[in-house]
């Protein structure tokens, strides 16, 4: 699956973060304040870029407190995504705040005339995309004397040590053979009887009996991999779509009605393990932050970047990146 249909899949489920559940009504505590400091300190009248935008999470807060102070900003949300917003209703032109949605469009090229913008935020958005290229477009459409703050994913933080995780299980159920095989075998060999008996019967005869096993086998392999809190979280969802699937009364269903519900499964799964796999190629390490610093710098610019931490964590939950023109 392109990696493109993979987050847009994934927007589409409704959260405004890319943390899922975790921030599903949007970003709060510290993270939210870190963004309302910097929406706060623009001019009235802002005009603000967002790359990567998603589901509107910068956007809602932008709102907020653009309304709160009367500071009437313009903002426009840039992603690459097919479909934006699953979930944010702020999309309408009001005096205090007037938002953009530009879906289908990346980080590289905003189309945005040259000058007109006064900042550009992305939380973890920005590396996802070519960073010469991003790069050279903020200093092209930044005004002189904008602001611009980032989020970015860093080596060994927990959002990509959770994530490599959950890769790892995914990879795991959805091999030749693994989980979701054997299920499928399961529902050719049981699916589609018409009365509870007949199954029964068919159970009790012991030919589904080896299927079973074979099921449980390959799952418990994928639980034996599932090392983060995460990662068990995914594989009890996982359970929660398949496991009726093998048991009455579903199972009475029509075979072809079973094995399209199971292919469904395979789908939304398969979107995740790219998703996820993005996750990793976006990874910053030391060598990518001091060549994304001098790239800002040879574009006129003056960055800063340091470790981000929240909830007194030791490890970083990612790079700050700050620069202006």
């Amino acid at each position: 699956m392109h990696k493109t249909d993979a987050w847009t899949a994934f927007w589409q489920k409704g959260s405004l973060t890319s943390f899922g559940d975790r921030f599903s009504k949007g970003y709060q505590g510290q993270f939210r304040e870190l963004w309302r400091s910097f929406f706060a300190a623009l001019p009235r009248g802002a005009v603000i870029v967002d790359l990567g935008a998603g589901n509107g999470a910068l956007e809602e807060i932008a709102e907020e407190v653009a309304k709160e102070r009367h500071l009437a900003f313009e903002m426009h949300a840039f992603d690459l995504a097919a479909r934006l917003p699953a979930r944010y209703k702020g999309k309408g032109v009001e005096s205090a705040f007037a938002l953009h949605w530009h879906a289908g469009v990346a980080n590289e090229d905003t189309g945005l005339p040259p000058a007109s913008v006064d900042a550009i935020t992305g939380s973890f958005a920005f590396e996802y995309g070519d960073e010469a290229a991003t790069i050279a477009e903020i200093a092209r459409i930044l005004k002189p004397g904008g602001r611009c703050q980032f989020l970015m994913h860093c080596a060994g933080s927990n959002i990509l040590v959770n994530a490599a995780n959950e890769l790892e299980v995914l990879e795991e159920e959805l091999k030749k053979d693994g989980f979701l095989d054997r299920v499928k075998e399961f529902l050719v060999a049981a699916g589609g009887l018409k009365k509870p008996g007949a199954f029964d019967r068919l159970r009790k005869s012991g030919k589904l009996e080896p299927l079973r096993i074979r099921i449980n086998e390959a799952h418990d392999a994928a639980v034996r991999k599932a090392t983060r809190e995460t990662s068990v979280l995914l594989l009890e969802t996982i359970m929660r779509w398949v496991g009726p699937l093998v048991t009455l009364p579903m199972i009475l269903e029509p075979k072809k009605i079973l094995l399209e519900r199971l292919k469904e499964v395979c789908l939304e799964l398969s979107a995740n393990k790219a998703r996820l796999l993005d996750m990793q190629r976006a990874e910053v390490d030391e060598d990518r932050m001091q060549r994304i610093l001098g790239l800002f710098r040879e574009a006129g610019m003056q960055p800063a970047a340091a470790h981000y931490f929240v909830d007194d964590s030791e490890v970083p939950v990612g790079w700050l990146v700050t620069t202006s023109r």
